[in-house]
């Protein structure tokens, strides 16, 4: 366990016994016994000393601890009997941080898996809100703005395929494509959720497959949970499946050194709001700036690409480069 959250926990301990209205005043030695009993390692007297006067003093713990040392019990105590480290006032700054948190949280109370937790949400955000009203400060009213998330396609289906990938249990997919009537049924062995741009996907792989496949949730129909337990494919690695993707579309393709060069305005952009972390700044002129990145070429990085139109340039590979040249090209037919 790290000292900060021994410290932590110690506070804890010390604060509990420091409002034990049945054992008032007590001595340092029945904190070091509290402490130890807890944490189950030996307290020394100037560690207690210590977390005495960060409770009382630390200005970035902030509890100003009112513990004063009655000399007649040789016991310490609170000269404010209402008080307590679990109730002390938080500041502006840690407010807003909060209230910003809050209205992140919020935005996806309405996502299938979070059904359960809804009234814990709905109570800090409605706390948030009082807390404004108390504070006076109608300013804050609509200051946060967020994109609604309240009705996220396929977000019914988060709570099967996750336990599906917890417990190994093969699902039925029924997923109709789009463009197509037809729906198909997949036996699916589910390995991993991801969610881009608002959408969410299921990767795994196809019972009796060697290819991992992906699934988009909003053009699955149903999922049937079968509770067969199937074998993870030991050579995928959830926590690097992805690295070298930008997007969903994994085309198991290998990597790509993707060169742009940029104009100023672009690279400003996309500096601080980086396509791929393998992204990297290679030269900068007075006209222009250009990066490098290493990926697997898929729809979406072309897409990406397109997005910053003639900010962007792609200088290779000399595929991509004329793949989105003809998309360019079609889009220019498009408005003839």
């Amino acid at each position: 366990m790290s000292k900060t959250l021994d410290a932590t926990i110690r506070y804890r301990i010390i604060n509990n016994c420091l409002r034990n209205k049945f054992k008032k005043f007590p001595t340092k030695q029945t904190l070091i016994q509290a402490c130890e009993d807890k944490l189950g390692t030996s307290i020394s007297e100037r560690t207690i000393d210590t977390d005495l006067n960060e409770m009382r003093y630390n200005e970035g713990l902030g509890y100003f601890a009112p513990i004063e040392f009655d000399r007649k019990t040789k016991g310490y105590y609170y000269t404010d009997s209402n008080y307590s480290i679990d109730t002390i006032p938080i500041g502006q700054s840690d407010l807003n941080a909060i209230f910003f948190a809050a209205e992140i949280l919020g935005q996806y109370k309405n996502v299938t898996i979070l059904n359960d937790f809804k009234g814990a949400v709905n109570k800090i955000v409605d706390t948030i809100k009082v807390q404004r009203i108390l504070n006076d400060e109608p300013s804050l009213n609509g200051l946060v703005q967020l994109d609604k998330m309240e009705n996220i396609p396929g977000s019914e289906f988060l709570n099967e395929l996750i336990e599906s990938i917890k417990s190994r249990y093969l699902n039925s997919i029924h997923y109709k494509k789009f463009g197509s009537d037809e729906v198909k049924i997949y036996t699916f062995e589910p390995y991993v959720l991801k969610e881009f741009d608002g959408l969410w996907y299921v990767t795994g792989k196809i019972s009796n497959s060697e290819n991992i496949r992906t699934f988009a949730l909003d053009r699955i129909q149903k999922v049937e949970v079968e509770p067969i337990i199937f074998n993870l494919d030991k050579t995928f690695d959830r926590e690097i499946y992805y690295n070298s993707v930008y997007g969903v579309t994994h085309t198991n393709s290998t990597l790509e050194i993707v060169r742009l060069r940029t104009d100023h305005s672009t690279a400003r952009f996309i500096s601080i709001r980086p396509i791929h972390k393998s992204q990297i700044k290679i030269k900068e002129t007075k006209d222009f700036v250009w990066f490098e990145m290493h990926l697997v070429l898929n729809p979406e990085i072309e897409s990406k690409l397109i997005s910053f139109g003639s900010g962007c340039l792609v200088e290779s590979p000399k595929k991509l480069k004329e793949s989105l040249k003809e998309k360019i090209t079609q889009m220019l037919r498009n408005y003839e």
